[in-house]
């Protein structure tokens, strides 16, 4: 469901988007061949059709902005809250030993937010979407996931659910020993360095987290890489066998990807 207005579901001037442009565009970016076999009607006028299973476990739940997140002063994208929305709800699907079937996603947009960032919020939930479910929907098209263990440690147990699966999904997770993102948004705050206890909140080298030993745990096959020569190694191998692997990339404490 769409809301584009204070008052109205049909979209106004308020926000300057209309609300069947909306569905149209977030239609558009969501068609591709990960579609579920048991989606017989995707995304319309508030509604969606899907086969039922005999068991189906719902979560619903709200991303509240100045509550959860927030979009001013650059503290979190709209991608960043898609994606934040969706890992919620699949926490609680996992903390009732469910498999994630079907999104469904509500938007209730303020003045003056635009088609494109709700267009990058939706991207944001669909890419999480796509580390786990897209090899549900589609299983002979493996997928690669990137994460990193800061925000692994919030959703590890997918892990579990792409072993019992046997899914074709490798997953690469970015190991720098700090929540970077947390970091980022200290600095946002212009409150200046962070003092020895908050520094070492963002922290995540003591103890050590050895993502290859919990993966393994897991039921998921896993290997440790420091260098961009065994990371294509290691990838070529993931992709020649079937099933999950994860591949914990060992990065210098506190780096970036991009570093």
């Amino acid at each position: 469901m769409t809301s584009t207005a204070r008052e109205s579901s049909t979209g106004t001037a308020d926000t300057g988007i209309a609300e069947r442009s909306l569905i149209e565009s977030i239609a558009a970016e969501l068609n591709s061949s990960r579609r579920s076999s048991r989606l017989v009607r995707g995304i319309g006028d508030d509604a969606a059709v899907v086969r039922a299973r005999a068991i189906c476990v719902t979560s619903v739940d709200a991303m509240i902005e100045g509550v959860h997140f927030r979009l001013d002063d650059g503290w979190a994208s709209a991608e960043e809250v898609g994606h934040r929305a969706l890992a919620g709800a699949l926490s609680d699907l996992a903390a009732m030993g469910a498999d994630a079937g079907e999104a469904y996603l509500v938007l209730g947009l303020p003045a003056g937010f635009g088609e494109q960032r709700a267009l990058d919020l939706v991207r944001g939930a669909d890419a999480l979407a796509t580390a786990t479910g897209a090899a549900i929907a589609a299983p002979d098209r493996p997928v690669l996931s990137l994460e990193a263990d800061g925000s692994a440690l919030y959703t590890i147990q997918a892990l579990w659910t792409q072993a019992r699966e046997r899914l074709d999904v490798t997953t690469v997770l970015i190991n720098n020993a700090a929540y970077a993102i947390l970091t980022l948004e200290l600095a946002r705050t212009n409150a200046g360095e962070a003092g020895p206890r908050a520094a070492r909140m963002l922290d995540l080298s003591d103890p050590k987290l050895g993502f290859a030993q919990i993966s393994t745990g897991l039921g998921v096959p896993a290997t440790r890489v420091d260098t961009a020569e065994d990371l294509d190694a290691a990838l070529r191998r993931a992709y020649a066998e079937p099933g999950p692997h994860l591949i914990e990339a060992i990065m210098a404490p506190g780096s970036s990807p991009g570093t």
